[in-house]
């Protein structure tokens, strides 16, 4: 019994201390940084470095857990596969994590006075236009504004991006009230459920 407690108190202790890094690290997420201002004629927006790092501690951590899993779990507990499902979801953990660093390192959306261009690994480039701008929402569960055309093509915005401020600066420039309005106030509500 007091072995037990012993595990489940330094379970916890870790979980606490994991909850406050990982606080101070979504918080830390949000920088500023002075490459983009609204008044030049082309600003592209990029995801910060800690992303990345986010993405490979992510991965190097889940295959760590696996090689663990892998080397110190004895094949004689394995008789109903358990160790088989804990080292496939720790594998696919890891791709998680590779998938983080290859999202954040290649995304991008560039900004100027006739529209925005988004780019990434796993899409395809999108160009739209502001006068094509039908409809501006905020996800707050993927942290995205999702910009729609007549056309049906989406544009997401991470949140997360360097300089957001600049860039709801250009949107507000270059956009009708109606169509962000509601964005912007669910963005709001997003970084104050952040910030809490």
């Amino acid at each position: 019994m007091k072995e037990y407690l012993v595990q489940i108190t330094i379970g916890s202790l870790f979980n606490i201390l994991f909850f406050f890094v990982s606080k101070y690290w979504i918080q830390k997420l949000f920088v500023i940084d002075t490459t983009n201002n609204p008044e030049a004629t082309k600003n592209t927006f990029q995801l910060p470095k800690s992303f990345e790092i986010t993405g490979y501690i992510t991965s190097i951590l889940f295959f760590l857990f696996f090689l663990g899993s892998y080397f110190l779990i004895p094949p004689a507990e394995n008789e109903n596969g358990n160790l088989n499902f804990l080292l496939s979801f720790w594998i696919l953990l890891c791709f998680f994590g590779i998938w983080i660093i290859l999202y954040s390192k290649f995304y991008s959306v560039s900004v100027d006075s006739s529209g925005m261009m988004e780019k990434g690994f796993f899409t395809k480039d999108k160009r739209m236009f502001w006068h094509d701008i039908k409809s501006v929402r905020f996800n707050s569960y993927s942290g995205t504004f999702v910009f729609g055309d007549y056309s049906f093509l989406k544009i997401k915005v991470s949140a997360g991006i360097k300089n957001l401020d600049v860039f709801l600066e250009m949107m507000r420039n270059n956009l009708r009230e109606h169509l962000y309005a509601k964005a912007l106030e669910d963005f709001s509500k997003y970084q104050k459920n952040l910030r809490s």
